[in-house]
């Protein structure tokens, strides 16, 4: 019984040891954890959060460029809002056979979640 009475101490401190908060090691537009560090995005990101949506940030690396996709969970198309990485969203009246092509490759693994929210 004396064992007991340490054991679950012991538990406890190995588990909220073993707890860390999880670090970005994505790099995105040449930018370290870019959902923190590039304002336009971050500021999309919160905007949605305080709306209380749900969602995703996607990265897409395609002929040396990166694109980035915001997916709030309530929206009924896939990969609709694409964006270069100075904050432009890509639209179809200019870039239709670029998001055209991006949207193609959504289910090839080509696109990487970098975060949620």
């Amino acid at each position: 019984m004396k064992s007991a009475k340490y054991l679950l101490p012991l538990i406890c401190i190995l588990a909220f040891a073993a707890c860390k908060k999880k670090r970005s090691n994505v790099t995105a537009c040449g930018i370290e954890d870019p959902v923190k560090n590039l304002a336009w995005l971050k500021d999309s990101v919160n905007s949605a959060k305080g709306r209380n949506h749900t969602g995703t940030v996607n990265l897409r690396r395609h002929e040396g460029r990166d694109y980035l996709n915001i997916q709030l969970e309530i929206q009924s198309c896939l990969f609709c809002q694409i964006y270069n990485c100075d904050g432009t969203r890509l639209t179809e009246a200019w870039d239709l056979p670029l998001i055209q092509e991006l949207q193609a490759t959504s289910t090839d693994n080509s696109w990487k979640t970098i975060a949620r929210f």
